[in-house]
């Protein structure tokens, strides 16, 4: 992708980036030196605080207790590509999405509009039988439109309207990738590293990445869908592993959501959450690359 670098935003490295989940020894240090440094703590080293971290250990050669990664597993929505429905930030949330619709149906994509559906879409979804009916949605195409369709009717949306939004929210090709997304992933495949993306979704994403010619960095796809298993469920991750045939601790997880994304720590897999893509022009998959020892590009 071929964003001039003047307009990206990269998100700054002000001190480690730690992510852990407590009472167990999954964690990812990114250091404020060079080259960065990763380590796997021990509970008994007792940090509250990344600044802490930061001053009171030393970075570690590669020859010491610093694992080698050999394989990242990335997240899709959120992490590589910019949520339909997701936070914005400027203008009202899922405003790209519900605009272009509007638009492909020749209707009146104001922002006064936009605006209303995006308030009644997001008042849906506060709704509990609404966010009960999201559990388990990434597990068949079939339970994905199910909930959707429960969402959209809460909204008050109308069906004409609801079958394009349908349409654009399930046309993985549609997406555009963030502008680091290219380079990190040819970085990681010139380093040898086995690459997974592991996403909860109700469609094929390998034509978006077919498309773009960034199918011959990845190694495996593990989709919901297709396994009937979704996040939080440490299963997929090991499905991941299987697939890529490594161990927990030799692989990263990069994620953008703790909820879910953050649950590979129960498979003892390191985890790096990265902050929600709201444009492609941000970058922060540098993180990522740091994590690994990887010089950015």
């Amino acid at each position: 992708m071929t964003t001039p670098h003047a307009g990206r935003r990269r998100t700054p490295v002000p001190w480690p980036v730690v992510s852990r989940e407590a009472g167990r020894q999954c964690w990812v240090q990114v250091s404020r030196s060079a080259p960065v440094r990763c380590q796997r703590l021990r509970e008994s080293d007792a940090v509250t605080d990344g600044r802490q971290l930061a001053d009171d250990r030393e970075p570690h050669d590669h020859g010491g207790d610093v694992p080698f990664f050999k394989a990242v597993l990335l997240d899709w929505v959120g992490t590589l590509i910019v949520p339909k429905w997701g936070p914005a930030r400027t203008g009202p949330r899922g405003a790209s999405w519900i605009r272009h619709s509007l638009r492909r149906l020749g209707r009146d994509s104001s922002e006064a509009e936009v605006q209303r559906v995006s308030a009644a879409l997001s008042a849906a979804g506060k709704l509990p039988h609404v966010v009960r009916g999201w559990a388990g949605a990434d597990l068949s195409a079939a339970a994905h439109r199910d909930s959707y369709d429960r969402w959209i009717d809460a909204a008050g949306a109308d069906s004409v309207l609801a079958e394009e939004m349908y349409t654009a929210l399930s046309d993985a090709a549609g997406n555009a990738f963030a502008a680091d997304v290219p380079p990190t992933l040819a970085a990681f495949k010139a380093a040898g590293l086995k690459v997974a993306i592991v996403s909860d979704i109700h469609v094929d994403i390998r034509p978006a990445f077919l498309e773009r010619g960034l199918d011959v960095y990845v190694d495996e796809f593990v989709l919901s869908f297709e396994h009937g298993v979704s996040k939080p469920d440490p299963a997929i991750f090991h499905v991941a592993l299987s697939r890529l045939g490594v161990r927990p601790e030799e692989a990263l997880m990069v994620g953008d959501r703790s909820s879910h994304d953050g649950a590979a720590v129960e498979a003892g897999i390191p985890t790096l959450l990265v902050p929600p893509l709201t444009t492609v022009t941000e970058e922060r998959l540098h993180l990522a690359l740091a994590a690994c020892g990887i010089p950015a590009r």
